[in-house]
């Protein structure tokens, strides 16, 4: 949690949640995501696999919403 620097009283996420990450994808179709770390980290809202399934059922493509699994190692080339 983050102190919200509109109200002070509040905290707000930090991390995004399925529909902020699907909202993401939807407003930069050329864009590539890197979904990491959810259960790990303790305040995380999201699953890795309800985050895939939200992704499928918004037809956004495994290819540009990219869930790493535990321990998995992706390497990124740029062309």
């Amino acid at each position: 949690m983050w102190p919200d620097p509109q109200n002070t009283d509040q905290r707000v996420l930090i991390i995004m949640d399925a529909t902020q990450t699907i909202d993401t994808a939807r407003l930069a179709p050329q864009s590539r995501i890197i979904a990491i770390r959810m259960e790990a980290v303790d305040h995380g809202t999201v699953t890795q696999a309800a985050l895939r399934q939200s992704a499928n059922d918004a037809k956004i493509p495994e290819h540009r919403l990219l869930i790493p699994a535990d321990g998995e190692i992706l390497e990124l080339v740029c062309v």
